[in-house]
């Protein structure tokens, strides 16, 4: 074990947008050493803010993804969906959002 602790935040289930095929979009992020799932862009990027904020983190990131449920396993896992928010905090403590496409 290296010591770090890496915090996972996971809201409880929260009915989420589906795309055209019915999958089931989240938002991934994550700020420092903690990191999280949720099921609203706006909440993702608060979330990541506020561990900025409290743990000094300059950057953060925010991902969409779609929950996907293995079969076979009972296993679950997220699909990135190529779309990305990166976040940087300036000196004067200020945080900005980028979007990036991410292929």
């Amino acid at each position: 074990m290296t010591g770090h602790c890496n915090h996972v935040s996971a809201e409880p289930a929260l009915p989420g947008q589906k795309d055209a095929n019915g999958a089931l979009i989240v938002w991934l992020w994550e700020a420092g050493s903690t990191s999280g799932v949720t099921n609203d862009v706006d909440r993702a990027q608060r979330n990541a803010e506020s561990v900025m904020r409290g743990s000094g983190a300059r950057t953060a990131g925010v991902e969409k993804a779609f929950y996907v449920l293995g079969v076979d396993s009972l296993t679950d896992s997220y699909q990135r969906a190529g779309l990305r928010w990166v976040a940087e905090r300036d000196t004067k403590g200020r945080i900005t959002w980028n979007r990036l496409a991410v292929l």
